[in-house]
């Protein structure tokens, strides 16, 4: 998964706050798939030029909490995906998930399925805020 993240212009800020959030070997290890709902820069641009959205992704706690927000345990494809109406992440945190609209938290998938080593990426077009 870490190879899509590497090789994408539009996701180096999340391959940067994955990697100061020790999150590197968790999407790494291929003995648990995971899906990753990831924000694309201009996602995290947004959250960046917000009141404390700055200082959210200086803490490395809260930057962990808010990125396993984004992670599903599981390879889960679009038709799953949007299969039912909550989503449970690893960090514990239940997104809703709008099976019309085909949006998470009212994020919009823009580049679904995107497969590499053990699990599955989809961009995303905003960072899913608890």
């Amino acid at each position: 998964m870490l190879g899509i993240l590497d090789s994408s212009t539009d996701l180096s800020k999340a391959r940067y706050y994955v990697k100061r959030a020790g999150l590197r070997d968790l999407l790494d290890d291929t003995e648990a798939p995971v899906t990753f709902l990831v924000p694309t820069n201009d996602a995290f641009e947004v959250l960046e030029a917000s009141p404390g959205g700055s200082d959210l992704l200086k803490d490395e706690a809260r930057l962990r909490e808010l990125l396993e927000r984004h992670i599903i345990g599981g390879r889960v494809l679009t038709d799953d995906l949007f299969a039912d109406e909550k989503r449970k992440t690893i960090g514990g945190d239940v997104l809703a998930v709008d099976p019309e609209k085909e949006t998470i938290e009212g994020a919009i998938v823009l580049a679904p399925d995107v497969e590499d080593g053990n699990g599955v990426v989809h961009a995303i077009d905003r960072v899913l805020l608890p």
